[in-house]
Protein backbone atom coordinates (compact mmCIF):
# COMPACT_ATOMS: atom_id res chain seq x y z
CA UNK A 1 0.00 0.00 0.00
CA UNK A 2 1.29 3.25 -1.43
CA UNK A 3 0.84 5.94 1.73
CA UNK A 4 0.30 9.89 0.54
CA UNK A 5 -0.31 12.88 2.66
CA UNK A 6 -1.68 16.29 1.41
CA UNK A 7 -0.39 18.48 3.75
CA UNK A 8 1.18 22.23 4.49
CA UNK A 9 0.93 25.14 7.00
CA UNK A 10 -1.17 27.72 5.21
CA UNK A 11 -5.02 27.27 4.98
CA UNK A 12 -7.43 27.90 1.54
CA UNK A 13 -4.70 26.36 -0.90
CA UNK A 14 -7.18 23.80 -2.41
CA UNK A 15 -5.35 20.68 -0.11
CA UNK A 16 -8.80 18.96 0.03
CA UNK A 17 -10.09 19.51 -2.99
CA UNK A 18 -6.78 17.69 -4.48
CA UNK A 19 -7.16 14.95 -2.25
CA UNK A 20 -10.36 14.25 -3.36
CA UNK A 21 -10.35 14.56 -6.61
CA UNK A 22 -6.50 12.99 -6.22
CA UNK A 23 -8.45 9.56 -5.14
CA UNK A 24 -11.32 9.72 -7.56
CA UNK A 25 -8.84 9.65 -10.16
CA UNK A 26 -7.15 6.78 -8.59
CA UNK A 27 -10.11 4.51 -8.33
CA UNK A 28 -11.15 5.41 -11.96
CA UNK A 29 -7.98 3.71 -12.63
CA UNK A 30 -9.21 0.62 -10.42
CA UNK A 31 -6.88 1.61 -7.69
CA UNK A 32 -8.19 0.04 -4.23
CA UNK A 33 -8.27 3.60 -2.15
CA UNK A 34 -8.29 4.24 1.80
CA UNK A 35 -9.53 7.91 2.52
CA UNK A 36 -8.54 9.07 5.60
CA UNK A 37 -9.28 12.51 7.09
CA UNK A 38 -7.05 14.12 9.51
CA UNK A 39 -8.49 17.83 9.59
CA UNK A 40 -10.38 18.63 12.58
CA UNK A 41 -12.71 20.64 10.46
CA UNK A 42 -13.67 17.39 8.48
CA UNK A 43 -14.02 19.55 4.71
CA UNK A 44 -13.11 15.71 3.14
CA UNK A 45 -15.27 14.36 5.52
CA UNK A 46 -18.44 16.27 4.81
CA UNK A 47 -17.62 16.52 0.86
CA UNK A 48 -19.09 12.56 0.81
CA UNK A 49 -21.47 13.43 3.26
CA UNK A 50 -20.18 12.00 5.77
CA UNK A 51 -21.13 13.42 9.09
CA UNK A 52 -21.39 10.06 11.46
CA UNK A 53 -18.88 9.87 14.58
CA UNK A 54 -19.08 6.63 14.91
CA UNK A 55 -15.36 4.92 14.24
CA UNK A 56 -13.79 7.93 13.46
CA UNK A 57 -9.89 8.67 13.66
CA UNK A 58 -10.83 9.19 17.11
CA UNK A 59 -10.48 5.91 17.77
CA UNK A 60 -6.78 5.82 16.30
CA UNK A 61 -5.52 8.61 18.63
CA UNK A 62 -7.56 8.52 21.06
CA UNK A 63 -5.08 6.39 23.34
CA UNK A 64 -6.10 7.34 26.69
CA UNK A 65 -9.65 5.40 26.18
CA UNK A 66 -9.46 2.37 27.57
CA UNK A 67 -12.60 1.16 25.60
CA UNK A 68 -11.67 2.22 22.52
CA UNK A 69 -14.46 1.40 19.45
CA UNK A 70 -12.79 0.08 16.23
CA UNK A 71 -12.44 2.01 13.01
CA UNK A 72 -14.83 1.67 10.82
CA UNK A 73 -13.84 2.69 6.84
CA UNK A 74 -16.80 3.80 5.02
CA UNK A 75 -17.58 3.01 1.25
CA UNK A 76 -18.02 6.38 -0.07
CA UNK A 77 -17.73 5.58 -4.14
CA UNK A 78 -16.87 2.87 -6.25
CA UNK A 79 -12.89 1.61 -5.21
CA UNK A 80 -12.90 4.28 -2.50
CA UNK A 81 -13.85 4.14 1.29
CA UNK A 82 -13.23 6.69 4.07
CA UNK A 83 -11.80 7.08 7.73
CA UNK A 84 -14.34 9.80 8.64
CA UNK A 85 -12.66 12.83 10.27
CA UNK A 86 -13.08 13.48 14.53
CA UNK A 87 -14.41 16.91 15.12
CA UNK A 88 -12.92 16.75 19.01
CA UNK A 89 -9.01 15.55 17.30
CA UNK A 90 -7.90 18.97 18.32
CA UNK A 91 -8.72 18.30 21.77
CA UNK A 92 -7.32 14.67 21.67
CA UNK A 93 -3.89 16.11 19.51
CA UNK A 94 -3.49 18.12 22.79
CA UNK A 95 -3.62 15.29 25.70
CA UNK A 96 -1.25 13.54 23.54
CA UNK A 97 1.77 16.39 23.88
CA UNK A 98 3.16 14.62 26.96
CA UNK A 99 3.92 11.34 25.37
CA UNK A 100 6.70 10.18 23.94
CA UNK A 101 5.57 8.07 21.31
CA UNK A 102 3.21 10.55 19.90
CA UNK A 103 4.19 10.87 16.09
CA UNK A 104 3.70 6.98 15.35
CA UNK A 105 0.20 6.43 16.82
CA UNK A 106 -0.83 6.20 13.43
CA UNK A 107 2.29 3.66 12.67
CA UNK A 108 1.89 1.52 15.16
CA UNK A 109 -2.22 1.01 14.10
CA UNK A 110 -1.14 0.54 10.42
CA UNK A 111 1.35 -2.34 12.09
CA UNK A 112 -1.91 -3.82 14.12
CA UNK A 113 -4.42 -3.92 10.94
CA UNK A 114 -2.26 -5.82 8.20
CA UNK A 115 -4.76 -8.02 6.86
CA UNK A 116 -7.75 -5.39 6.75
CA UNK A 117 -6.24 -2.29 6.32
CA UNK A 118 -2.29 -2.47 4.64
CA UNK A 119 -3.16 -5.57 2.29
CA UNK A 120 -6.88 -4.76 1.34
CA UNK A 121 -6.03 -1.00 -0.53
CA UNK A 122 -3.34 -0.10 -3.14
CA UNK A 123 -3.04 3.97 -1.85
CA UNK A 124 -4.07 4.99 1.57
CA UNK A 125 -4.42 9.37 1.00
CA UNK A 126 -4.26 11.21 3.79
CA UNK A 127 -5.86 14.64 4.17
CA UNK A 128 -4.15 17.01 7.07
CA UNK A 129 -4.98 20.27 8.90
CA UNK A 130 -3.30 22.99 7.91
CA UNK A 131 -0.43 22.79 10.37
CA UNK A 132 2.30 20.22 11.47
CA UNK A 133 0.47 18.64 14.51
CA UNK A 134 0.43 15.78 16.06
CA UNK A 135 -1.93 14.00 13.55
CA UNK A 136 -0.29 15.61 10.71
CA UNK A 137 3.39 14.63 12.34
CA UNK A 138 1.48 11.22 12.12
CA UNK A 139 0.71 10.89 8.66
CA UNK A 140 4.10 12.41 7.53
CA UNK A 141 5.52 9.33 9.70
CA UNK A 142 3.68 6.36 7.98
CA UNK A 143 3.68 8.58 4.32
CA UNK A 144 5.84 7.38 0.95
CA UNK A 145 5.26 10.55 -0.07
CA UNK A 146 4.20 14.40 1.35
CA UNK A 147 2.29 16.88 -1.22
CA UNK A 148 1.87 20.79 -0.66
CA UNK A 149 0.29 22.45 -2.47
CA UNK A 150 1.08 26.31 -2.99
CA UNK A 151 -0.97 28.91 -4.53
CA UNK A 152 0.51 32.37 -6.03
CA UNK A 153 -0.86 34.06 -3.26
CA UNK A 154 1.79 35.64 -1.03
CA UNK A 155 1.38 34.25 2.06
CA UNK A 156 0.95 31.00 0.63
CA UNK A 157 4.22 31.05 -1.11
CA UNK A 158 5.93 32.13 2.52
CA UNK A 159 4.51 29.33 3.83
CA UNK A 160 6.90 26.67 2.20
CA UNK A 161 10.45 27.51 4.31
CA UNK A 162 7.95 27.32 7.61
CA UNK A 163 6.54 24.34 6.00
CA UNK A 164 9.58 22.88 5.04
CA UNK A 165 11.13 23.92 8.42
CA UNK A 166 8.73 22.18 10.67
CA UNK A 167 9.23 18.63 8.19
CA UNK A 168 12.96 18.44 9.48
CA UNK A 169 11.50 18.99 12.97
CA UNK A 170 8.81 16.40 12.32
CA UNK A 171 11.71 13.93 11.07
CA UNK A 172 14.60 14.57 13.76
CA UNK A 173 11.75 14.21 17.09
CA UNK A 174 9.95 10.89 15.17
CA UNK A 175 13.16 8.53 15.66
CA UNK A 176 13.88 4.63 16.01
CA UNK A 177 15.45 4.73 19.31
CA UNK A 178 17.22 1.54 18.69
CA UNK A 179 19.36 3.42 15.63
CA UNK A 180 18.93 6.74 16.21
CA UNK A 181 17.53 7.62 12.55
CA UNK A 182 14.49 9.02 11.92
CA UNK A 183 11.55 6.48 10.51
CA UNK A 184 10.34 9.26 7.89
CA UNK A 185 11.25 8.37 4.79
CA UNK A 186 8.66 10.62 3.21
CA UNK A 187 9.70 12.21 -0.02
CA UNK A 188 8.43 16.13 -0.40
CA UNK A 189 7.08 17.54 -3.46
CA UNK A 190 5.59 20.44 -4.10
CA UNK A 191 2.30 21.23 -6.42
CA UNK A 192 1.74 24.56 -7.95
CA UNK A 193 -2.64 24.99 -7.60
CA UNK A 194 -5.22 27.65 -8.61
CA UNK A 195 -3.32 29.26 -11.02
CA UNK A 196 -5.11 32.10 -12.45
CA UNK A 197 -5.48 31.52 -17.08
CA UNK A 198 -5.89 34.99 -16.74
CA UNK A 199 -2.07 35.56 -17.31
CA UNK A 200 -2.12 38.20 -14.58
CA UNK A 201 1.81 39.47 -13.41
CA UNK A 202 1.35 37.17 -10.12
CA UNK A 203 0.18 34.10 -11.63
CA UNK A 204 2.99 34.51 -14.17
CA UNK A 205 5.55 35.57 -11.86
CA UNK A 206 4.54 32.73 -9.77
CA UNK A 207 5.24 30.34 -12.53
CA UNK A 208 8.16 31.85 -13.52
CA UNK A 209 9.81 31.32 -10.05
CA UNK A 210 8.40 27.62 -10.14
CA UNK A 211 9.88 27.53 -13.33
CA UNK A 212 13.73 28.39 -12.20
CA UNK A 213 13.55 27.37 -8.58
CA UNK A 214 15.90 24.54 -8.40
CA UNK A 215 15.93 23.47 -4.85
CA UNK A 216 12.19 22.52 -4.45
CA UNK A 217 10.72 19.39 -6.40
CA UNK A 218 7.89 20.77 -8.78
CA UNK A 219 5.54 18.07 -10.39
CA UNK A 220 2.68 19.50 -11.60
CA UNK A 221 0.80 22.92 -12.57
CA UNK A 222 -2.67 22.84 -11.72
CA UNK A 223 -5.21 25.80 -13.22
CA UNK A 224 -7.87 27.42 -11.75
CA UNK A 225 -10.45 26.11 -13.19
CA UNK A 226 -14.28 26.49 -12.03
CA UNK A 227 -14.88 22.45 -12.87
CA UNK A 228 -12.30 22.24 -9.78
CA UNK A 229 -13.77 24.33 -7.31
CA UNK A 230 -17.33 22.64 -8.10
CA UNK A 231 -16.23 19.14 -7.00
CA UNK A 232 -16.03 20.03 -3.43
CA UNK A 233 -19.88 21.86 -3.98
CA UNK A 234 -21.04 19.09 -5.83
CA UNK A 235 -19.40 16.16 -3.85
CA UNK A 236 -18.17 14.88 -7.37
CA UNK A 237 -14.74 14.61 -8.58
CA UNK A 238 -14.11 15.79 -11.72
CA UNK A 239 -13.54 11.85 -13.11
CA UNK A 240 -16.98 11.57 -12.03
CA UNK A 241 -17.87 14.03 -13.65
CA UNK A 242 -16.46 13.23 -16.83
CA UNK A 243 -18.44 9.80 -16.16
CA UNK A 244 -21.76 11.34 -16.03
CA UNK A 245 -21.36 13.76 -18.66
CA UNK A 246 -21.06 10.76 -21.28
CA UNK A 247 -23.66 8.21 -19.96
CA UNK A 248 -26.28 8.61 -22.82
CA UNK A 249 -30.19 8.95 -21.74
CA UNK A 250 -31.08 5.88 -22.27
CA UNK A 251 -28.87 5.00 -19.32
CA UNK A 252 -29.78 7.49 -16.95
CA UNK A 253 -31.91 5.49 -13.93
CA UNK A 254 -35.94 6.99 -13.25
CA UNK A 255 -34.26 8.12 -9.83
CA UNK A 256 -31.49 10.12 -11.50
CA UNK A 257 -34.07 11.51 -14.63
CA UNK A 258 -36.17 12.54 -11.16
CA UNK A 259 -33.31 14.73 -9.24
CA UNK A 260 -33.76 18.12 -10.51
CA UNK A 261 -30.71 18.53 -8.94
CA UNK A 262 -28.73 15.98 -10.56
CA UNK A 263 -30.03 16.89 -13.76
CA UNK A 264 -29.13 20.18 -13.42
CA UNK A 265 -25.44 18.88 -12.78
CA UNK A 266 -25.39 16.98 -15.56
CA UNK A 267 -26.07 19.61 -17.94
CA UNK A 268 -23.78 21.61 -16.55
CA UNK A 269 -21.14 18.54 -16.91
CA UNK A 270 -21.63 17.75 -20.79
CA UNK A 271 -21.45 21.32 -21.53
CA UNK A 272 -17.51 21.34 -20.45
CA UNK A 273 -15.70 20.12 -23.47
CA UNK A 274 -13.49 16.96 -23.38
CA UNK A 275 -10.52 18.77 -23.44
CA UNK A 276 -10.79 20.02 -20.06
CA UNK A 277 -11.47 16.78 -18.34
CA UNK A 278 -8.12 15.44 -20.21
CA UNK A 279 -6.53 18.02 -19.15
CA UNK A 280 -7.21 17.24 -15.33
CA UNK A 281 -6.56 13.32 -16.48
CA UNK A 282 -2.78 14.19 -17.72
CA UNK A 283 -2.00 16.74 -14.43
CA UNK A 284 -3.79 13.56 -11.92
CA UNK A 285 -1.89 11.16 -13.68
CA UNK A 286 1.41 13.31 -13.71
CA UNK A 287 0.80 13.18 -9.83
CA UNK A 288 0.23 9.53 -9.50
CA UNK A 289 3.70 9.10 -10.79
CA UNK A 290 5.13 10.51 -7.85
CA UNK A 291 2.96 8.78 -5.47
Amino acid sequence: MEIVTFATTKGGVGKTTLTFNFAGYLAHQGKKVLLMDLDQQNSLSRTYDQTDQIGTVEQIFNVYETDRQPVVPVNVRKNIDLIVGATNLDKIQSRLVPEANKNVILLFWLKQHVKDIVEKYDYLIIDCHNDLGIATANAIAVSDVVFCPVTPAKYSVESMADFETRFEVCKNETINYDTGKTIVKAKLYYIANRISHTNNNIDKNFIKAVDNDTEHKWIAKIPERILLRRTNEDGVSVSDMQDIAQLSADKLTSDQKNNLKWMENRKYYKSQNSEKYNEFNILFDKIAKFA
